[in-house]
Formats: structure tokens, sequence, C-alpha cells
């Protein structure tokens, strides 16, 4: 091996030698009994010398502590009686001087009184001011003759001073400041306290203030006198006045590091306070009070002694170290020897730990120690040899069964003989929700369902006592009380004798099993959305129902439902609301059906109804019972929303014989039926096969024509009269259409396709355009007014662009709104009740009249009517014309005369045809007349000829 590279891996070599120890030490350590005395021993004297160091040091803290309150407490107390002896000194001279002969005579001359008061300053330097005022506060003179007339009856200490000896505390003077010298000490600023009495004359009258001011620097001077007489220079003071302003320090602070004045807190006890200072440093401090006297307003300074903490404390935190590295080392020095004693007496142990160790790693040929004598060590070496042979070639089966029994996925129970818990496994616990130690001893029928009865559950017992075995599926409880489904196997175990000495049960829950095999069918078979039957649950059924009306030759009827314009309220409040309705919708048919019926869902928003054993009149006696459950509106998130449907019915046999002819022939009734206006019943019949080819017809023919620029569409005016046929009071625009293949259309037939295939609108446009184009000719050609009818759609009222094109030809033509009536059908104020409500709310605030057209065949709402207020209301014409042969027809119309009276409403009577009719209407109450008595439908000329005959004035036309 080359030299070299060994001495590259020796670094490696004894890093991994040094991370092998190290886990060794660790894992030794952690088994190792004398290692743990050791570390008890040595943490114990550990904890017993941090205690006592600890106590020792706090008991020296606390009498450092007193010693330091004592001597803090003296030094403030000290240079308070400093301040206040001098302050009670400087105000007698004050006194004495006001109560001089020259200073309450008022004849003296001012100027000897400004000498006196020089004297008196140059006695006592620490005047920085004096001055006398007069009674109104009006300075004479001082003793600079700086301020001599200034008015001072506003300042503090000429108030106070007026009532005797008073003292004003601390202020900055900025007037003086001007005019004297700087002071010594502090930040350069002028601040002085002022001291005021008030001078008396010998006749009791009140002369004026003599007001002295004292420069702060005598308070400095006094400080450092205090303070250079201690040795320590740790020691500092500060001094506040009454308004917790900073006078002076010791050292120069910022206010942010210093903290509040209010935490300065003068205690009598002569208690010191340790505070933590916003610097950051512990301080110990004492405060006192300076008061100027007893019998005068108190000035209330306070003085602050203060030091460090660390300072303070210092010797009681090194004695507390000391005990501390004392008691460590002593620690230390018995843990060494106590450990030496511990491993001397332990190692024959450590030898039997050693191979127990290999031993549990495996290593089965390891002898264990032995030991001479009778001592416990030496006993248990060889019980431990005899007992590890025995154990290790057990403890292999053990392993392997118990994997097994706690990891089949099966619970497995075993029973003693009288069907007592004796074990249980973890799938057990997992299933039932019991834990094992809860279920030991108790008995099996804990698990027992009550969807079983109890001889049920005999009976299982009995199989397995008569052929040893018993599996089946049955139901058991869980412990929260939740029933599920289980498969079962049960067993008995018999002993040596032949008795039955344990039973073993292995079950499963099979909830999921089930519940996915109920899932896959309900999915097969089963709308997701409604609950109900899918398409391909109801061709099974259907196919099964083909099959037994074919076996006992019986008939049945299929239902066919389409819900009218349900794409509205997807398209206006979207799918999920859409999804809300027909659920409901769904509730609501499966309320009206029995058992026997079935109710499926096709797709969409189609249904198909089964009804076995069921003759036409039955199906459309339930197609109405259906409809009749939609006329009620469904309220989803406080919407109302309102649907019809249309329905198809076949029936077999008549219809057909074959399921898929069945549907067919249902789906073509619905068809026709919405072609014929929706929200009806329609039964198959080979002629609908027709009538839907006749629709296709024209439908292609009408879209062919309204894409050509002679569509054949003309308009048709019916004069409307007054009862007795003397005056023309208005004129409805019919439409008439003329197609070059179908020839003459009626509206009966051709307006239904075009409001089923949206071709209305177009329609809707030409008729307005044209109506009011011919209206313009024929109002500016009379000279009476009459009202121009228009007849609206449904789908007209549900269009946005209905109004614009409205109000853009009436612009056009120059017309009055007033003079244009829109008539309505009772159905399409129901129609979509919301939005068309809103538009006809903006028709009547634009001025444009509104009629009730065919009223009594709707369903409208008197309560909406009286709501909405309409121009006028027009009797159908079918009760019109069986006025006098059906007492029907005529309460209607006689309630239809109550009912405008009441709603102050203008009646008009539709196909008036002869004398009779009139007469009984003229009987009722008085009507407008439209119809064939007084006129037929007139084209343009010719209604203009009948406008000639009721108006003399109007100029012959040449081209119309």
């Amino acid at each position: 091996m080359d030299p070299m590279l060994d001495g590259e891996q020796k670094p490696a070599n004894s890093a991994a030698h040094f991370k092998k120890m190290f886990v060794s030490q660790y894992l030794g350590f952690r088994h190792s009994i004398s290692m743990q005395l050791g570390v008890w021993v040595v943490t114990i004297v550990i904890l017993i010398v941090l205690s006592l160091g600890e106590v020792v040091g706090r008991f020296v803290q606390e009498q450092i502590k007193k010693e330091q309150s004592f001597w803090l407490n003296t030094l403030a107390s000290t240079m308070a009686s400093r301040l206040q002896q001098h302050m009670l000194s400087v105000s007698k001279q004050v006194v004495l001087l006001a109560n001089l002969p020259q200073m309450t005579d008022s004849s003296v001359p001012l100027s000897e009184k400004q000498l006196l008061m020089q004297r008196v300053r140059d006695a006592y330097p620490q005047f920085t001011y004096l001055g006398i005022t007069d009674a109104n506060g009006v300075i004479q003179t001082d003793i600079f003759g700086l301020l001599a007339g200034k008015n001072v009856a506003q300042r503090e200490w000429f108030i106070k001073g007026q009532n005797g000896l008073s003292f004003v505390d601390v202020h900055d003077a900025f007037l003086l400041a001007q005019h004297l010298p700087k002071p010594k000490y502090g930040d350069g600023l002028l601040r002085l306290v002022d001291i005021s009495v008030p001078i008396i004359s010998n006749k009791d009258q009140f002369l004026g203030v003599l007001g002295a001011h004292l420069s702060l620097d005598w308070a400095y001077e006094e400080k450092n006198r205090l303070l250079d007489k201690l040795e320590s220079t740790a020691v500092q003071l500060l001094i506040y006045n009454s308004r917790g302003e900073l006078l002076l320090s010791s050292e120069v602070w910022s206010d942010e590091k210093l903290p509040a004045f209010t935490q300065f807190k003068f205690n009598q006890n002569l208690s010191p306070q340790v505070m933590r200072w916003p610097d950051g440093q512990d301080y110990l401090s004492a405060t006192a009070v300076v008061s100027a006297s007893n019998n005068t307003e108190s000035l209330n300074w306070r003085v602050v002694a203060y030091k460090p903490a660390a300072v303070a404390f210092a010797p009681a935190i090194a004695l507390h170290n000391r005990i501390l590295w004392l008691g460590l080392l002593f620690s230390l020095i018995l843990a060494a020897l106590l450990g030496l004693f511990i491993r001397f007496k332990l190692a024959p142990l450590r030898l039997i730990d050693q191979a127990a160790e290999q031993l549990r790693q495996g290593e089965l040929n390891t002898q264990i120690p032995s030991f001479s004598g009778e001592s416990e060590i030496a006993r248990l070496s060889r019980s431990l040899s005899k007992l590890v042979n025995e154990l290790q070639q057990q403890n292999t089966e053990l392993r392997l069964n118990e994997r097994v029994f706690q990891n089949v996925r099966q619970a497995i129970v075993i029973l003693d003989a009288a069907g007592k818990v004796v074990r249980v496994n973890s799938s057990f616990e997992q299933i039932t929700g019991y834990p094992a130690e809860e279920v030991a001893g108790e008995s099996f029928r804990m698990l027992y369902s009550s969807r079983h009865s109890k001889n049920f559950y005999d009976q299982n017992w009995a199989d397995v006592f008569r052929n040893g075995i018993w599996s089946n599926e049955v139901w058991y409880r869980r412990k929260d009380g939740f029933e599920y489904p289980a498969m079962l196997s049960l067993t008995g175990l018999h002993s040596e004798t032949g008795d039955v000495s344990h039973f073993v049960a292995l079950f499963e829950d099979i909830s999921e099993q089930l519940l996915q095999k109920e899932r896959l069918l309900q999915l097969a078979n089963f709308d997701r959305l409604t609950g109900i039957s899918n398409r391909y649950g109801l061709e099974q059924k259907l196919a099964a129902l083909v099959q037994q009306a074919e076996d006992d030759n019986s008939v049945f009827a299929l239902l066919l439902v389409d819900l009218d314009n349900f794409k509205n309220i997807n398209d206006s409040v979207g799918h999920a609301a859409g999804d809300q309705v027909l659920k409901l919708v769904c509730q609501r048919f499966d309320g009206c059906l029995d058992e026997k019926v079935t109710l499926a869902r096709w797709g969409g928003d189609e249904f198909v109804v089964l009804l076995p054993r069921a003759t036409v009149a039955e199906a459309i006696n339930l197609g109405e019972r259906l409809l009749a459950m939609l006329k009620l509106p469904f309220v989803v998130d406080r919407v109302h929303h309102f649907v019809s449907a249309t329905i198809g019915i076949a029936t077999y046999p008549e219809s057909s014989k074959f399921v898929g002819d069945l549907l067919r022939c249902a789906d073509a009734a619905m068809y026709l039926a919405k072609k014929l206006g929706k929200n009806r019943i329609e039964v198959y019949r080979k002629e609908i096969d027709q009538a839907l080819s006749d629709f296709l017809v024209i439908e292609n023919r009408l879209r062919f024509s309204l894409n050509q620029t002679e569509n054949g569409l003309a308009l048709a005016y019916q004069p409307q009269f007054s009862m007795d046929g003397e005056q023309i009071i208005g004129a409805e625009a019919l439409l008439r259409w003329h197609d070059t293949e179908l020839g003459n259309v009626g509206p009966d037939r051709f307006i239904p396709v075009a409001e089923q295939t949206q071709l209305i609108s177009l329609i809707g446009k030409f008729v307005i355009e044209q109506a009011l184009a011919d209206y313009q000719r024929l109002q500016s050609s009379v000279n009476f007014p009459f009202t121009l009818s228009l007849n609206i759609s449904p789908v007209q009222l549900t269009d946005d662009d209905f109004l614009p094109t409205l109000e853009a030809s009436v612009s056009k033509y120059r017309l009055a709104r007033q003079s244009i009536c829109l008539e309505i059908t009772e159905t399409a104020l129901m129609t979509e009740k919301c939005k068309v409500t809103e538009l006809l709310k903006q028709i009547k605030q634009l001025g444009y009249l509104v009629s009730i057209d065919d009223f009594g065949i709707g369903y409208s709402s008197l309560q909406y009517l009286s709501t909405f207020k309409p121009h006028e209301i027009k009797v159908d014409r079918s009760f019109v014309q069986a006025i006098d042969t059906d007492e029907f027809s005529r309460n209607i119309v006689v309630f239809t005369m109550s009912l405008a009276k009441e709603l102050n409403l203008i009646p008009i009577a539709e196909g008036v045809e002869s004398t009779a009719q009139m007469n009984t209407l003229r009987s009722i109450g008085y009507f407008n007349i439209q119809g064939y008595l007084y006129s037929k439908p007139l084209f343009y000329d010719d209604f203009y000829d009948v406008l000639q005959q009721f108006n003399t004035t109007i100029p012959q036309q040449t081209n119309s």
C-alpha cells in the first residue's frame, strides 16, 4: 500500500472512530447505572451549591441595599435640607428688606430705594434681580433700572405677593437674559425662582410688591459642595421642580434616558427604589422633597440621589460568584471519587448487561458471566443463563403469530367458551371503535345490532356448535351506535378433551362495498340532480311496462312534460337557481303522483310520466293536475319564478306498441302544443303529423316573405264607435298576410307561428312603422281626434328593442303618445311579470294608453289590475257573441262593466255583430263598440272613406 495514501486516510478513520466512540459513550451513559448515579449525585450537589450561593447572595445584597438606602436617603435629605434652609434664609432677607422704613415710606425717593436694593444685592449675590412695584403692578424701580415703568400686574409673583410671602417655581427669564450675564452652570439658559412680599405702609396701606429673582447657580454650588465631600463618584443627584422639569443634575442626561418624574416617589419610610431607567441600566435611588417653609406655599422640589445598581451590589455579586465557583469545584471532585467507587462495585453487573445486550442484538451463542457466591448478582447470572435458550425458541414463533394477528385486514376476536372477549387485534379497534382494554371480558353480544332478532343470533351459535363454523352477512353496531354491515366467519376451537374451549370470530366492515354497489345502481338509473329516474332508468321501466301490457292486454299512458321558456331562468339568474327550480318542480309533481306512477327526467327541462292502466281521459286529467301544480311561483333565493309546461300524451297501444315510437309520438304531440301557444296539453293523433308539417310550411314561408321587399303583409283598420254609432273614437290596426304560395293566411294561423319562432319581433316592427305612418297621414286629414290601437304580443313585451322602436317611430312621425293605445292580453300581463310590470310602468309614464284585450279568458289578478290601472278594458268577442244565449257569458260582461266603473276604465265590447247584442249591451251599461255591426276591418283607402263620412272637411286624396 502507498504510504502517502495510507496517511491521507488516517484523518477519516480517526473521525469515524471518534464518532463511534461518542455514540458508544452516549448509549453507555443512557444504560449505565453507575454513570446515572454519579450524575444524579453531582447534580444534587450543584443544585445545593447554586441554592446556597443564591441565598447568600440575596442576603448580602439585601444588607447592602439597606446600607446604600440609608446613605442615599441621607444624601437626598441633606441636599433637600440645604436647599430649604437657603430658601428660608433668602426669604427672610426679602421680608426684612420690604419692612425697612425706607421701603414702607412712600415719600422716600425711588433712587434711595434703588440704592438700598443694590446694597442688599451686593451683600447677597444670589439675588439676580430686585425690584418694587406700585399698587397697580407697575415697576417703579429695580437694581438695574431696566424694567422701570413695565406693568407686571399679570405676573404670578406680583399676584401672589400681594397676599404675603410667596414663592414662584423656576421659570425661564427670557427678558432679563438679554441684560444679565449667563449663569455659570447648566445649559446656559437663565432660570429664576421668584420671591415676593407686599410692601405695607405704617398706616397699613398697600404700596406695592417687592420682587426678588434668584438664579439657580446657588443650587448648583450647594450640590457641588455636597458631592465634593463624598469619596464615591458613582453617586449623583437630580433635582426636579413641581412641574416635573429637570432643574439640575450631576451628569448630562437627555430626557429620553431619564425615567418619568412621577416614578420618583417620596417615601417617608426612607425606602429606596430599584428601578430600570430608559437607558437600560438598573439604579438604586432615594427621593426627598424641598419645601420653602412650613408656613408658606411649598415649592415641592424633589431631590433624587441615585447610584447604579451594578456598583451598589458589586460586593454581593462578587461573593455570589466565588461561592458558585468553589461549589462547582467541590462537585467535580466529589463526582470523580463517587464514580470510581460505583464503577468498582457494579463491574459484575456491567458484564451481565453487556452479555444481555449481545443477546438482544441476536448473538444467541453469548454466555452469561457466572460469578461464585450467593450474592444477588451471582444468582441472577445463573437464572438468566437457563432462561435464554427457552425464551429464544419461543420468541420466533410468538413474533410471527403476533405480526399475523395484528396486520390482517379482518377484525379478529378470540372468545372463551362463554362468549367473553379474551383478545382482539388492531383491526377490531379500527372497525368497532372499541379499545382492546375496554372489551376485554365483555360479551360478544355488545356488537349485536337491532336489525337482527335474538333468534337470528341464537341460530348462528347453534350452527357453530353443531358444525364448528358459521359464515354469513350480518349487521353489527359500533361504539358510537352506528350500525354497519359485516361479513362474519365464526369458528369453534376444541380442547384436547373435545370440548369447545374458545371461539374465533373474523369479520370486516363491508359498508363501502355495499355503498359502492348502491352508488353504481343510483348513477345508472337515477338523475343526480333531482333523484328521480333518469333516461336509462325510464327506458328500463318503459320496456317492462310494455311487456306487462302485452302480457295482460292492458293499456297505459306516457306523458312528456316540457317546461316552457325555462332557458330564460338559466340565462337571467344562473344555472344554480335553475337547478333549484327543477328540484322544486320534481317535488311538486311527485306530490300529486301515487306509488304506481313513474316520474323520470328525460333530459334538461323535460320529464316523462308513466301512468299504468290509464285511459286517455285519465292521462289528460293527470296532465291538468301537473299544470295546476305549476301555477304558484317557485321561490329561490327570495326571487319568484313563474313556470308553465307543455304536455304531449301518447297511449299504448293506440299510439304505438313500441318503446321508441311511444316516446316519439309524445314528443310530436308536445311539439305541436308548443307551436299552438304552450302551457297546454295535446294527445297524439295521426293528424298531428300533418299539423306539424303545416306549422313548418307557414314558418318557412313567413321567413321567406320577411326577407322580401314585397312581403305580403298589410294592415287593416277596424273602427271603434260610440255606442250609438254616431262617432268614431278609435281604430284597431289588424295584420293581414297574403302569401304567393299559400294565399291568404289568417292571423290565427301565422301569429302563433311567429310568436313561437321569434319572428313576431320583426313583424311587430313592421306593424309599428306602417301603422304610425298611416295614422300620421290620417290625422292630418281629419278634424276630430281618434285613438290608434296596436296589438302587442307577449313576446314583444320581453324584447328590449320594443320600446326604443316605438319611441323612434312616434318621434319620426311627430305623433302624440296619448293618442296611441297598446292592446295587451291578460296572458301577457303574467309573462315574466316583473319585467312586464316595469315596462308598462315606463309606457304609462311616457303617456301611452294601455288596453287589456280579450278580458275574461285569461287569469290576470284583479289586485294587479287595480294597481296597474289601464286606460280601457275590452270584453272578449266570445262573451259578446254568446251574451243572449249563455248566462255565464252575460255575467262576465256585467262583471266587466262593474269593474270598469269601479276602476274608472273605458269598456269596449268586441265582436258586436247584431242589434240584439247591442240592445243587451245597452241594458247593461255604456260600452264603446267594435264589430261587424258597425264596420268590418278596412284597408287604408276604405278606412279613409269611412272617416270621410264623419268629417266633411277631409280633402280628396289622389294617392293613398
